[in-house]
């Protein structure tokens, strides 16, 4: 099998680590949402690991989203070409026909494939239109990752959640309160209920394991984000303890019960 790098060559030995303990068996499709669980954590850094990390080494294809159509992070993440556009494929008809048809719309030079709004026309996307998109991708690429960062519509949101098998909330680990997350009031208390919802504490150590007893806490260092070779692209690194952490999640997220 050959590895995707997440920037460090000390990465290798992590994703080795997880390749010895992964079995492609018991590999489920999923649909991976990451969301802020504080107003001051980035998703998008830990979203781009973890599509990368998948890629790496599920049988099935792989696509990461771009749930934000203004900013568009994940396009200096993942090193878009700029390709792509979710609007599009929304309201394709030939790619409802024929799977194959939905790499069309698709950024497919990316690090990973990626689907995000068309670069000419960004903006936020009305939920049914993200809907149907996601529905369309699915039929082309089993597993998904969702980065759905601060700024989102409320209602795109909802549809991220409505469709996940699997929710990752992402927050500082001196802020990870999410108590209303098993009060049964949220859009995400069904995944709660099943053991569908990975708590990412970064900048977390071990102790924070024991901070939920409904659902699990990882700790991870912070993900790297900066510019390569003084050139305004981005690069994204992770540490083999990134790595490691984000295994952890990977695995839970894609042997989710459905």
């Amino acid at each position: 099998m050959q590895h995707r790098k997440l920037g460090s060559q000390r990465s290798l030995a992590a994703l080795a680590r997880l390749e010895r303990t992964f079995q492609p068996e018991q590999a489920t499709p999923a649909v991976v949402v990451v969301i802020p669980l504080d107003q001051r954590t980035a998703t998008s850094p830990f979203a781009a690991a973890l599509a990368v990390l998948l890629e790496s080494v599920l049988p099935h294809p792989v696509c990461a989203v771009d749930t934000d159509g203004t900013a568009q992070p994940l396009r200096r993440l993942l090193k878009s070409s700029g390709a792509g556009d979710l609007v599009g494929l929304a309201a394709s008809h030939d790619a409802t026909l024929r799977r194959r048809s939905v790499e069309n719309y698709v950024d497919m030079a990316a690090e990973v494939p990626l689907a995000s709004c068309w670069l000419d026309g960004p903006g936020a996307f009305p939920p049914n239109v993200f809907r149907d998109a996601v529905w369309k991708l699915r039929r082309r690429f089993p597993t998904l990752v969702l980065d759905v960062p601060q700024g989102v519509p409320r209602g795109t949101i909802n549809v991220a959640c409505e469709l996940a098998s699997h929710v990752v909330l992402v927050g500082d680990s001196t802020d990870i309160g999410h108590e209303w997350l098993h009060e049964g009031k949220s859009v995400l208390a069904t995944l709660a209920a099943r053991h569908a919802v990975t708590v990412v504490a970064v900048g977390g150590h071990d102790d924070v394991r024991t901070a939920c007893a409904h659902c699990a806490v990882t700790p991870t260092p912070p993900m790297d984000v900066g510019s390569s070779g003084g050139s305004a692209r981005t690069a994204l690194t992770a540490s083999s303890e990134s790595v490691i952490a984000l295994s952890e999640v990977a695995l839970r997220a894609i042997t989710s019960p459905a």
